[in-house]
């Protein structure tokens, strides 16, 4: 184990551990730092003890516990001199292998010494071909790279980077390069290529100690039942039927949920304050708890949903949703629209049969793809589509109204027509977007989400069926 520094791989082991599931809190990392304090020396030389004092604080479970080994193993059991082994070999033994004999080899390296541009012990550990050393200097410069953010491996040519900056292996090539340049065509060529040896040895194994950086990150895999949490863009046909059964399984926990809340709200929560006046009577002794009791008013729901290919399969799974929480509202009307607008709360609403996962659901869907309601193969026109709406619903809209469109707003460079948001807005309750995309693409392109957004009360991302059931929960509440 490496006798590196233990509190800046602390940190770096609560944030593996944090990206891994676990979720140690700040009192608990403190708790660890003063455990660590406290064994001194022995936190350093024994793993043992190591263990036992940072899985003490921060597993506050049995399956963080199991978390925490599975990390802790690759953090403080092999480190990183084993994952670069046999970096070097002595430069003089690379030259001989190259036809240069002693003599010329030494004033080579003794060429290679001068000028202060590059890192002496790493130039002293090469040309050695210490590998202990070598190890010793990669460790440090790994140490000292911020690895925050490294959560893919498209990401790793990046942090490599970074890590061979930290060890100094830029000035160290430029070192070489000039003195192979100063020393004649044969001699020159000999220890080009013999420092290009040894570079890509220590690109390698800055390549080996990211790669290792991303596994801590992502040592836990994804559980089979994340399929709620998969990006609905990216779903395949067979994902997609077994993404509805689980969104029929989780509709009826959200009624089940909802309806619970409700139960509570009817009985009302304990006033205390007038629970306490009215003890005053009974000298203090609070004989009778007084109940405040809020009234909840069922909201009318308005849904708006772009079927158009980008969002559609978001949008499909929102009007089920929808449809299966009918009874939480006290009206529901659901559109669709590409570039035109089309009514769809008849063929989800509950006198259709059109319950999750009934025929009529699955016949309502179908109408719906087959551009039945609208013509789903057209590009959007988000104007033109809420102008639409706005002539339908627009004199319906009352304080009562949630209004929630589900969209990407993306309308092709077309007028986006944001003053019908402003004008649902100010007659609505509530005008909410759910928006399948990250913030980082909103207002590029053809994105009009930064306009819509002034108009709106909130833009929520949904972009798994766990992101719109979050959201179907938040509407139904509020």
């Amino acid at each position: 184990m490496s006798r590196g520094p233990v509190l800046p791989r602390l940190h770096a082991l609560v944030t593996a551990l944090r990206q891994n599931g676990a979720r140690p809190a700040p009192q608990d990392v403190i708790d660890a730092a003063r455990a660590l304090e406290l064994l001194g020396d022995e936190a350093l030389s024994s793993r043992v003890a190591l263990h036992a004092a940072l899985s003490t604080t921060l597993a506050r479970s049995l399956a963080e516990a199991e978390t925490f080994d599975r990390v802790f193993e690759l953090f403080f059991d092999a480190d990183l001199d084993a994952l670069a082994p046999a970096l070097a070999r002595p430069l003089v033994e690379l030259l001989g292998a190259r036809g240069v004999d002693r003599a010329r080899a030494e004033r080579l390296l003794e060429a290679l010494r001068e000028g202060g541009d590059v890192d002496r012990a790493l130039l002293a550990a090469l040309i050695a071909g210490d590998d202990e050393r070598l190890h010793e200097l990669l460790a440090a410069a790994v140490e000292a790279t911020d690895f925050e953010g490294l959560t893919t491996s498209l990401q790793l040519g990046y942090f490599t980077r970074r890590v061979l900056t930290r060890l100094g292996v830029d000035e160290l090539e430029g070192r070489l390069g000039r003195a192979a340049g100063g020393a004649g065509e044969r001699d020159g060529s000999a220890l080009a290529g013999a420092g290009a040896e040894l570079l890509e040895g220590l690109r390698r194994a800055a390549r080996r100690a990211a790669e290792r950086e991303l596994h801590k990150r992502t040592v836990i895999a994804p559980r089979a039942g994340g399929l709620l949490d998969r990006d609905l863009r990216s779903l395949e046909v067979r994902d997609a039927e077994e993404l509805r059964r689980l969104v029929r399984r989780l509709a009826q926990r959200l009624r089940t949920r909802l309806a619970t809340r409700r139960r509570r709200a009817q009985r009302g929560h304990v006033d205390v304050k007038r629970t306490l006046r009215r003890s005053v009577a009974t000298g203090g002794v609070p004989l009778r708890v007084e109940l405040a009791r809020r009234r909840r008013r069922r909201a009318d729901l308005l849904v708006v949903c772009d079927v158009s290919d980008s969002v559609r399969q978001a949008s499909l799974f929102m009007l089920e949703l929808v449809a299966a929480l009918a009874d939480v509202f006290r009206h529901t009307r659901s559109f669709v629209f590409v570039d035109r607008v089309g009514e769809v709360t008849s063929l989800f609403s509950p006198a259709s049969g059109a319950v999750a996962g009934t025929p009529a659901t699955d016949a309502a869907i179908a109408a719906i793809l087959a551009g039945d309601v609208v013509p789903v193969s057209h590009n959007s026109d988000y104007g033109r589509a809420l102008r639409e709406l706005f002539a339908i619903v627009g004199g319906s809209v009352t304080r009562r109204t949630t209004v929630v469109i589900l969209g990407d707003g993306r309308s092709n460079y077309r007028p986006p027509e944001d003053w019908v948001l402003a004008e649902l807005r100010r007659r609505a309750r509530r005008v909410l977007w759910l928006a399948p995309e990250d913030r980082g693409t909103w207002g590029y392109g053809d994105s009009e989400l930064t306009r819509y957004a002034r108009h709106a009360d909130a833009i929520l991302v949904v972009r798994s069926a766990a992101d719109l059931a979050h959201a179907i929960d938040r509407i139904a509440v509020g």
